[in-house]
């Protein structure tokens, strides 16, 4: 199968996907689903701040291995830098990301995220654009939403997605406010003639019956289901209840992937709950260890763990180029294109995320620092952009200059000396520090000349290019 998402979406066959679904849709189900003809997968939703900051949060969040294709990754984000770094760290291991625009739970919404984005349509427009100039297609950037009360604004909504450039969109036919209630087909046929990228229909799906009934009515691209994979996770096999093979086989996989036992068991739950009358349930959904769940399915179907030489190959993540860690303040106000304005540099400790202003003209690493300290950019306003982990032992950059030189707002940072493959922003602690040394020795501030922009800039990452690298200053726009 191609792991080409658009190519598999544009074939004349329903596309059957499995949703993101919190806690549920990580790498053991997506195995045991794919074996019952699930074309896509969806991973759970990541919130992409906590991505971008954590390594724990990476391991914890995502795995996948060389089988584990087509897939996509979703992120819950509310500002761009998140967004296009988490995708940007994720591309090598996925074939497309997905922003969150339809959680509806609480906390979500409360804090920015899921739902809450139906309402701030040019904010999705500017996550979806600046993450799709990003990142070079195939790989996919989309979008799952909720319908909104007013389709007019449901219809806008989708038509700015699309013009941003997003490769397909999601559409759960349900109200932020909707749960069990029956979706929206007009509306989601009227979002489907209104637009020209595919569409996937969400939401109300049972059974394989029900996703080829919905697919020819919406005249949808591919048929998402989620708790009706739970359910019965060999669904678009056909399968009117999960089938002995399908428990055979989640037994497996969770043994050879050494899978936590909540995850293992609450799997069994939702798969046994049309298998087993009630009362062999209350004795089976109750059960707390391992060995117990082993025994059950061996005296109840005669299942155990079959041997075998397959196993799983987890692939290996390298997040090496995007180690992040404390900041550095980038501090910017509107002006007029060409007119200057200095910049504070605000050096932080190798760990902590505070840090204290310095002078213009005499900017120092922070004391404890020990002068391999590690940074990150922030904006004015609590915008905090991550950047990588120093490494400056052999390394000096001078930073010479920002040019505000296009009309669209973005500008250039150039820079000299041997930096090695990765991004200028890993040498600029060795630019403090230089800068330190000039000013106590009476030559001003050295090479650091600025340029105000008549927005606020975000420093982006820097390829190197014939060791000449380039630092994208893009303005958000309105």
């Amino acid at each position: 199968m191609s792991a080409n998402i658009m190519d598999q979406l544009l074939e004349p066959q329903m596309t059957k996907i499995c949703a993101p679904m919190v806690r549920y849709s990580k790498l053991a189900f997506r195995c045991l689903v794919r074996k019952y003809g699930c074309d896509i997968c969806f991973t759970p939703m990541i919130l992409a701040d906590s991505f971008v900051q954590s390594s724990k949060a990476r391991d914890s969040e995502f795995s996948t291995s060389n089988s584990d294709r087509p897939l996509i990754v979703q992120f819950a984000a509310k500002n761009t830098e998140d967004f296009v770094r988490a995708a940007e760290m994720i591309s090598p291991f996925s074939d497309g990301v997905d922003l969150n625009c339809g959680c509806p739970q609480r906390w979500a919404m409360k804090d920015g995220y899921g739902a809450d984005l139906l309402t701030k349509p040019q904010k999705v427009k500017d996550l979806i654009y600046q993450c799709r100039n990003q990142i070079a297609k195939p790989f996919t950037v989309s979008v799952k939403i909720r319908i909104l009360k007013d389709m007019k604004k449901c219809v806008e909504l989708c038509r700015q997605i699309e013009c941003a450039g997003a490769s397909f969109l999601t559409v759960h036919a349900r109200t932020p406010d909707m749960r069990s209630e029956p979706i929206d087909i007009e509306s989601l046929k009227m979002i489907r003639t209104n637009v020209s990228i595919p569409v996937i229909a969400n939401g109300n799906v049972k059974n394989h019956d029900e996703a080829k009934v919905l697919y020819e009515e919406s005249k949808c691209n591919g048929i998402m289901v989620a708790n009706g994979l739970l359910s019965n996770p060999a669904l678009f096999s056909g399968f009117l209840t999960t089938p002995l093979e399908c428990i055979q086989d989640w037994l497996d996989i969770t043994t050879r992937l050494d899978t936590q036992f909540m995850c293992m068991h609450h799997h069994f739950i939702y798969m046994l709950e049309k298998v087993l009358p009630k009362k062999e349930r209350l004795v089976f959904n109750v059960l707390n260890n391992r060995q117990d769940v082993l025994d059950f399915l061996e005296q109840k179907f005669s299942i155990v763990p079959r041997p075998s030489n397959w196993k799983i190959e987890l692939t290996t993540c390298d997040y090496i180029s995007t180690k992040l860690i404390s900041p550095i303040s980038v501090v910017s106000e509107p002006a007029e294109r060409g007119s200057v304005l200095s910049v504070v540099l605000v050096a932080g400790s190798g760990g902590g995320g505070a840090a204290s202003s310095l002078a213009w003209g005499a900017p120092k690493p922070r004391a404890g620092s020990g002068g391999s300290g590690s940074f990150s950019f922030a904006l004015r306003g609590a915008h905090r952009m991550p950047v990588h982990e120093a490494d400056l032992a052999s390394r000096v950059v001078r930073v010479h200059e920002v040019v505000h030189d296009r009309e669209d707002g973005a500008g250039r940072v150039h820079a000299e000396g041997d930096p090695p493959e990765q991004l200028l922003v890993q040498s600029l602690l060795e630019v403090l520090k230089d800068e330190q040394a000039d000013s106590e020795a009476g030559q001003g501030p050295g090479q650091v000349r600025h340029v105000r922009h008549p927005e606020r800039q975000l420093l982006h990452r820097v390829p190197v290019v014939n060791r000449e690298a380039h630092v994208r200053a893009r303005c958000n726009t309105k």
